[in-house]
């Protein structure tokens, strides 16, 4: 029966405080069942009373109306097997309305079928809230008496196994397929339930083990609402051994305390559960409680309405070691950045991972422009992007050290570079590239001298050359004159 939930709860927690939420549902549906029935037979009554006049059938609908009335009162005080009692009334009813020579009614050969529908729908309450077999079997004896002996009256008891009549089922043999076929229905459902009792007490068996051996401080609330189904308070219901050992706060101290009260003790802090439990929609969280130096991850559980686990994970040593990793990573970023190459680590399909520029804003550089891209996307033309990937693949496949030389435009012009890829792991090289440009220009500086000495040196010998055989000519002539004269 589907329940409107701020009317269940404010009900059931008024008038059933102390009882399970199965017994709660029960009452309830019982209690609306019984309130309809109440309002329809009082309406009769009245009906009856102010269109016929006083009469005799007006005792018999003010005596529904009070046994009705005395199953509301036995709900309301949680005495359901008072109000499963009032069902064998339900023949007495048949019997007086449909029957009896002291009632007006008309004749009971009109009315077995209506005599019958109705000793039905009693069987099938009792089958619905009833959990004894023996009040079934003993309300089925009566109803089955009430319409043998409407059929004797109305001397009709063999008249539907003869005559035009044959066709039309006995009023008996309807009762008794429908009863017997209601009851396999319920006697399956009955073992369906039985079994997941069974499974739902292993289920509570198991989760009470882990709640109790758990490594994890975990602590159980309680929720405490009002009569509009809000939650006014938080209570403390139970905690592990791992709870009492790490707080020092033990069950019997804890248990029906308010939640926010232990948690505050345990902590040493303020702690606002309530925003936790009621108001956030995330249901893991991490703080850092102070007093006890000490990192807890919480994480809450809510099997039912009314319910919560809280667990209570201590990553202290965890969150202090990744503490201790990005000091050292921040570290080790510093000391690269003092050196002046630049350092990315690409992945195997040519994806920046990582990198570590100094002068990035030489560059005009950021993360978010660089991580993620790839080479063929940032920094490089696409027939040297080629190439560097040969030499990644290069790298990863045979784990060698590639090195090769480009050209990077930039905003203050282009500079020259030498890469230097290494194997980092299995799919992620270090590459390791240095400014080159003074050194390529000095380079070319050095070589344009040198061909510029080669060319003077050059002309140095021609011009040599054409001196000596411009001043030998004339000397030999004068030496050749002079032996003449000598002679």
């Amino acid at each position: 029966m589907a329940l409107n939930r701020p009317l269940y709860h404010t009900i059931s927690a008024k008038l059933w405080p102390n009882v399970s939420n199965i017994e709660k549902q029960k009452l309830f549906e019982l209690l609306v069942l019984l309130a309809v029935l109440f309002f329809a037979a009082l309406l009769q009554f009245l009906f009856k009373l102010f269109n016929d006049g006083p009469g005799l059938n007006n005792i018999f609908d003010f005596l529904l109306v009070s046994a009705l009335l005395l199953s509301l009162g036995a709900t309301v005080k949680n005495k359901i097997s008072y109000v499963l009692n009032f069902t064998y009334t339900v023949p007495v009813f048949v019997y007086i309305y449909y029957i009896s020579d002291f009632a007006l009614h008309t004749e009971p050969s009109n009315t077995v079928y209506q005599s019958t529908g109705i000793l039905l729908i009693g069987a099938f309450f009792l089958f619905y809230f009833s959990s004894a077999d023996s009040k079934i079997f003993l309300y089925s004896i009566f109803a089955f008496i009430t319409i043998v002996f409407q059929l004797m009256k109305a001397d009709r008891f063999f008249g539907f196994f003869a005559g035009p009549n044959f066709i039309i089922p006995h009023p008996l043999v309807v009762y008794v397929i429908l009863f017997t076929g209601g009851y396999l229905i319920r006697r399956k459902y009955k073992s369906l339930a039985g079994q997941l009792t069974n499974n739902l007490r292993d289920l509570h068996q198991s989760q009470s083990k882990v709640f109790r051996e758990s490594a994890f401080p975990v602590i159980k609330i309680k929720a405490v609402r009002d009569e509009q189904g809000n939650v006014v308070n938080l209570l403390t219901e139970n905690v592990n051994n791992a709870f009492e050992s790490l707080f020092r706060i033990q069950l019997h101290e804890a248990k029906g305390q308010e939640a926010n009260y232990i948690f505050n003790l345990a902590l040493r802090q303020s702690f606002d559960l309530n925003n936790y439990l009621l108001y956030d929609s995330v249901k893991n969280h991490e703080f850092y409680a102070s007093a006890i130096e000490s990192w807890f991850r919480v994480h809450i559980l809510k099997p039912d309405v009314n319910s919560f686990f809280v667990i209570l994970e201590d990553i202290t040593k965890s969150t202090k070691k990744l503490e201790e990793l990005e000091e050292s990573k921040q570290r080790y970023k510093v000391l690269l950045e003092a050196i002046p190459d630049m350092f990315f680590v690409i992945g195997r399909d040519g994806t920046y991972e990582d990198f570590v520029v100094k002068e990035s804003d030489l560059f005009k550089v950021e993360d978010a422009n660089i991580i993620g891209s790839t080479i063929f996307e940032v920094g490089f033309p696409d027939n040297m992007a080629e190439k560097i990937m040969n030499c990644i693949h290069s790298c990863l496949n045979r784990n060698t050290i590639e090195s090769i030389e480009y050209s990077l435009n930039t905003p203050n012009g282009t500079l020259m570079f030498e890469m230097r890829l290494a194997r980092l792991n299995t799919h992620s090289v270090i590459s390791v590239s240095r400014d080159i440009t003074r050194r390529k220009t000095a380079e070319f500086n050095l070589e344009k001298a040198k061909k510029k000495a080669e060319e003077s040196d050059r002309l140095k010998s021609a011009f040599l050359a054409n001196l000596s055989h411009e001043i030998r000519t004339p000397l030999n002539i004068i030496t050749n004159f002079t032996q003449l004269l000598a002679e």
